[in-house]
């Protein structure tokens, strides 16, 4: 008992210091026992032995949004809550900025469990994320003045920078997960996710100066620079209305999981082999008993690969050196590629960009342990870590590292989820998730419908779903002095 207490221990500090992300979708629930088909998309292990001999995802929805450019504001209290008082404001200090955009719709998912403590399942998703990051404060609060803060007028700032990625895809995949290995204290999982990407389209831009001068009413000094705009193929079609779902460029990605689970002697011995053990669980229909275990993960491995639209371009420098931009050149021009392109071109000295690039999917490793408080009663903690930086893309789009505590009380038919989480940027937030039947929602963020007057992220989720449970059967154990044993055949 010592041991598997240092372990723990240990487990938890490592989530600390690793600068810990509420990446995962569905939070709270698909890390629960009861996750079934869902859980696939948070561990690939987790199927394999489960609870239920099939699980099926009718539908899921999921959004989160955050940011520290600028907060949603309330003026009422939570049971007056009303849209119409919703306002927002930009945020003006020095910090860096970053923004995330994850939305996420789920479609038909199922898991099957099979013989011998195996398990096949098959995910369906369309999935898009945005991040708009870089920008320094000052920039910012330039921005957020219009260019038009005469005590900002003709100061210098170096080394801005702006980067935005958007990546939409489809993925379809197929898991694979088994037991490799089964005592009466423990278990070991795993799991693997092969997935078929398909393109819905990508954006990128890249702004990069050594010094920029806010001359004053949107005209901007800017001797050098570097700026890169490219979009992908599908996007230029679904600006012209001909979107077609399933055709655009193919990739493939790949999860991978491990679960490790420790038993412990509250009901006695287990049985002695791996099929009694199995047996047992599948004859009285209940989620294994563990004391706690752990798993990890590596999530969204693989990348797109995309021909650039017919008005991506670049530039390096102002046309002589010493011209001033007049941003009001670029009114109206935003939503048209064609008139954007016309009017950089008369402020710079652009070319277009041909050829292809590449844009990873929002890579992570996550680790995650949950604890058995007492029957139903769990808590989890979970960590997510953006492995971005890796760069074995051109781009990638992200999710931001945090850690996430989730205390639960679950079983079949209803389920209530409360995490907590922060993310590296020291935001905090408290979620707040049910299950109750085939349904299944929860918000992101429930503190500024209960205490806080503002926010900078907002979120919420919702998943129908369904299962067959197993058919109860007359038990073959009984717990004897020696714990669980097979019942003995009554002799004439």
């Amino acid at each position: 008992m010592k041991e598997s207490k240092s372990l723990i221990l240990s487990f938890v500090f490592f989530l600390e210091v690793c600068g810990v992300t509420f990446g995962q979708s569905y939070t709270g629930f698909v890390s629960g026992n009861y996750a079934g088909a869902s859980g696939i998309i948070h561990q690939p292990a987790s199927i394999a032995d489960n609870a239920y001999p099939w699980d099926f995802v009718l539908v899921g929805i999921n959004a989160f949004s955050d940011n520290n450019y600028g907060k949603v504001k309330r003026s009422r209290a939570f049971m007056n809550f009303n849209f119409s008082d919703i306002t927002s404001e930009l945020i003006r200090d020095k910090e860096t900025k970053y923004g995330l955009l994850n939305l996420e719709a789920t479609g038909p998912s199922i898991m099957v469990r099979l013989k011998n403590a195996r398990a096949v399942g098959f995910t369906s998703r369309v999935r898009t994320y945005i991040n708009a990051d870089g920008l320094t404060g000052d920039l910012a609060t330039i921005i957020a003045d219009g260019f038009n803060n005469p005590s900002l007028f003709d100061l210098n700032f170096a080394n801005q920078q702006y980067y935005l990625k958007l990546n939409s895809w489809q993925e379809y995949g197929i898991t694979y997960a088994q037991v490799l290995r089964h005592t009466p204290y423990q278990k070991i999982k795993a799991g693997v996710t092969a997935k078929l990407l398909i393109e819905n389209g990508g954006v990128q831009v890249d702004f990069i100066t050594g010094n920029l001068q806010n001359v004053g009413d949107k005209l901007l000094l800017i001797p050098e620079f570097s700026l890169e705009y490219g979009y992908s193929e599908k996007f230029q079609n679904i600006l012209d209305g001909n979107f077609s779902f399933f055709k655009g460029k193919k990739g493939f990605g790949m999860d991978l999981g491990l679960e490790y689970e420790v038993y412990d002697g509250i009901r006695g011995s287990t049985p002695s082999s791996t099929k009694i053990i199995d047996d047992f669980n599948r004859q009285t229909n209940t989620v294994p008993k563990y004391k706690y275990k752990l798993g990890f993960s590596l999530l969204d491995i693989g990348r797109l690969k995309y021909n650039y639209g017919t008005y991506s371009g670049e530039a390096s420098v102002v046309s002589d050196g010493t011209d001033v931009i007049d941003l009001n050149l670029l009114k109206g021009t935003y939503s048209d590629p064609n008139a954007l392109s016309d009017s950089l071109s008369n402020m710079v000295n652009l070319s277009t960009k041909s050829g292809n690039y590449t844009m990873g999917l929002p890579t992570a490793f996550q680790a995650n342990i949950d604890y058995r408080i007492r029957e139903n009663l769990y808590i989890n903690a979970n960590t997510y870590v953006n492995l971005a930086f890796l760069k074995w893309s051109d781009y990638n789009v992200h999710d931001i590292s945090n850690l996430t505590i989730t205390p639960r009380w679950e079983n079949n038919w209803l389920g209530f989820y409360v995490p907590f989480y922060t993310n590296i940027k020291g935001q905090f937030n408290m979620g707040l998730a049910t299950h109750i039947g085939p349904l299944v929602f929860g918000v992101h963020d429930i503190l500024p419908f209960l205490v806080r007057k503002e926010s900078t992220s907002v979120g919420a989720y919702f998943m129908l779903k369904t299962f067959i449970p197993n058919k109860k059967k007359k038990s073959r154990f009984k717990c004897g002095p020696s714990g669980w044993e097979r019942k003995k055949k009554k002799t004439a």
